[in-house]
């Protein structure tokens, strides 16, 4: 016999009956929208064509192409009409690249947008809408989502402070229990408030902490032995003022693998007013071996090849966005305020300098006022940051007085991670740059008469760093990578920017696209090839518009552009086929594919400091305007300390290896074989 969820879990989010029969975990999916009042619905969900689809990016939502004009329903066929011959011969018409990305429309003509669906809907069948049962479902889930979100809202002054969210814990560690701690602490100062009881909501109010049982200093409780969580509470009062906080701390536990969810919830009692409030936590966490065959099973390619590399890289990529989305709920702030000057809100974000959380112009950050409907908020856009504090511009209905207090989220930037999706999508996928073979190997050396002049006389005086420039100068068009690689401080940064000024003097048609995973690298070797007597009518520094003019190198600044506004931006195009070297990030190199460079404009790309970016930034560059005649030279230290990678999973499944360090174990880059050729 199926239990069905506690209807009072789903509408209101808690039960406060001891006795209820139902089960009290609500199952939803969040991809879908939808919340089921049992178990079994949610795993036959799981395994439907609509949840799969999702997983895959395919939400049906329509999107609009710029260069046809037309919008076009879901994911599947916007790629089946970007390579469609029309489309690309409107393309050329417009001397535009054909592989431009599908824009969001906000407005669709004979359409009305569906708040709670999130879908524009033919206006003919809006009438209907509301009474159909997908509809009826994310109608559904928007109110559980509600009544959860309102339980875990902080209240009367006290905010429970803690990371509740355990994510993924391996089999050894959750045998032997994994702890987190928390704080219930009163930003008033003459509050006085009682803790009267603690819950959790797997155990239907029959393992409580209450007044009836003596207050000790370290007081334990779980629920049943079959649930994994159990709170301790660390206090010698059951009191709370704005000087006493009461600590507690969580423990995971569990001998099975599967997925551990809960909720904590705390009963609390104004002293003075005698009105009683509650406060809940979400507890959760996953097996990474349950987690990690659930993806290889059902979305992975079995096997990587050129074919399905971009297939594989592009989950590894969602996967790594859902736990950087996730990550940024640490930094939202409650009880905000907002101060005006001019047409700007300026918001104070601890943290900011050291970017915790890094904010940028441009991005987006959401506020609402405590008492306002759930679900609504407005978005304010970032136009300046400072050391401490952001200015923010919102829509022209949103108004905030001084003493009015909000509750801020902040958005995750998704724009490095749109340009790793557009590149993994591109058509370019060549064995000779993503998987190297022998067969792969330089048949011969292309050589002048003219002897090499060389620009740095201590490379001309290293034979390692000699015979790199020497390969890479005149290595044939259409190359296998070629790797500069070492440890720190041995020269590759330099034999980089000698290999570059190489090339340049060796074939006067080249063009190179330089890039680096940081802004500060970008920046080495601009400010280097610049000391070698590059001009500006040479070399571009290519800065994204978010990219503050304060941070910028004094030797670079002759080297950038700025459009009439103060922005960074890019000159005509006629000057930027002109430029010999365009420098810039893994991620902005975006913007050469988007103004319409041609794929093959750069007879070179070089990346620095390869080790330090996922494999999916690289290929911002490479993928985007590489073809069949373009050289790919990397430089970097494989065995350091890779990217930065949040998702347990996404590490796990690769996105911690850099290109550099995965072309690196292949047997064509071996250091004897492949000295002077890889």
């Amino acid at each position: 016999m199926v239990q069905l969820t506690c209807p009072s879990i789903l509408n209101q989010g808690t039960c406060t009956d001891p006795a209820c029969r139902y089960e009290h975990n609500a199952y939803n999916c969040i991809l879908c929208s939808i919340v089921f009042d049992n178990g079994a619905a949610y795993n036959e969900h799981l395994s439907t064509k609509g949840h799969v689809n999702k997983t895959r990016g395919e939400s049906g939502a329509l999107v609009f192409c710029t260069i046809c004009q037309k919008y076009v329903p879901g994911m599947k066929n916007w790629r089946d009409h970007v390579s469609s011959a029309r489309h690309a011969s409107r393309a050329s018409e417009q001397g535009l690249s054909p592989d431009a990305p599908p824009e969001e429309p906000e407005q669709v003509p004979g359409h009305q947008l569906c708040a709670v669906c999130n879908r524009h809907i033919p206006s003919r069948y809006w009438a209907n809408h509301p009474n159909q049962p997908r509809h009826k479902e994310r109608e559904q889930f928007l109110k559980f989502t509600s009544a959860v979100e309102e339980t875990e809202k902080d209240k009367n002054g006290l905010s429970v402070v803690g990371d509740f969210d355990f994510q993924i814990v391996d089999p050894e560690q959750a045998a032997s229990g994994v702890l987190r701690t928390g704080k219930i602490q009163s930003e008033v100062t003459s509050t006085r408030t009682r803790l009267l009881e603690v819950r959790l909501a797997s155990s239907k109010g029959q393992q409580t902490f209450s007044p009836s049982v003596p207050f000790s200093s370290c007081y334990c409780f779980s629920a049943e032995e079959i649930y994994s969580f159990t709170v301790t509470l660390r206090s010698s009062s059951p009191i709370i003022m704005s000087r006493s906080p009461l600590t507690f701390s969580i423990k995971m536990s569990q001998a099975h693998l599967g997925r551990a969810e809960d909720r904590l919830e705390l009963f609390f009692e104004d002293v003075k007013l005698q009105s009683r409030f509650m406060i809940s936590r979400s507890l959760q966490t996953g097996s990474t071996k349950e987690i990690l065959d659930r993806v290889r099973r059902l979305y992975l390619p079995p096997v990587v090849n050129s074919e399905s590399y971009g297939k594989h890289f592009k989950y590894l990529v969602w996967i790594e966005e859902f736990q950087m989305d996730r990550d940024l709920e640490y930094y939202d702030i409650t009880n905000a305020q907002l101060s005006r000057f001019n047409s700007y809100y300026y918001l104070t974000v601890p943290g900011l300098a050291e970017k915790r959380p890094s904010v940028l112009v441009g991005d987006r950050i959401l506020v609402r006022k405590p008492n306002s409907p759930s679900g609504h908020w407005f978005e304010g856009g970032v136009h300046v940051v400072r050391r401490e504090e952001v200015g923010l511009k919102f829509h022209g209905s949103f108004i905030a007085s001084p003493n009015d207090r909000f509750l801020v989220r902040f958005k995750l930037n998704r724009y490095p991670m749109r340009r790793q999706h557009q590149a993994l999508d591109s058509a370019f996928s060549q064995d000779r740059v993503m998987f190297p073979t022998k067969l792969h190997f330089p048949r011969s050396m292309l050589r002048t008469s003219a002897p090499m002049r060389w620009r740095n006389s201590l490379i001309a005086d290293n034979p390692p760093q000699r015979q790199a420039v020497v390969s890479i100068a005149y290595r044939e068009p259409g190359s296998m990578p070629f790797v500069i690689f070492g440890p720190p401080g041995t020269g590759k940064t330099v034999t980089m920017v000698e290999a570059i000024l190489q090339v340049l003097a060796i074939n006067p048609t080249s063009h190179i696209l330089a890039t680096a995973p940081s802004n500060s690298a970008a920046d080495l070797i601009t400010s280097r090839l610049a000391s070698a007597r590059l001009g500006p009518r040479e070399l571009f520094r290519a800065y994204a518009p978010s990219r503050s003019k304060d941070d910028i190198p004094i030797s670079v600044s002759p080297y950038t552009y700025k459009n009439a506004n103060g922005h960074f931006s890019v000159p005509s195009m006629s000057d930027m086929l002109r430029f010999r070297v365009i420098v810039t990030t893994c991620v902005s190199a975006s913007i050469m594919k988007g103004i319409g460079m041609p794929r093959g404009h750069f007879s070179h790309i070089f990346v620095d400091e390869a080790g330090q970016a996922t494999e999916p930034e690289v290929m911002i560059g490479i993928k985007s305007m590489a073809d069949n005649s373009t050289n790919v030279v990397l430089s970097g230290d494989p065995k350091q300390l890779g990217p930065i990678i949040r998702s347990t999973v996404a590490r796990v499944l690769g996105l911690e290896t850099s290109y550099i360090e995965r072309l690196m174990r292949r047997e064509v880059y071996d250091e004897v074989q492949g000295y002077g050729k890889s």
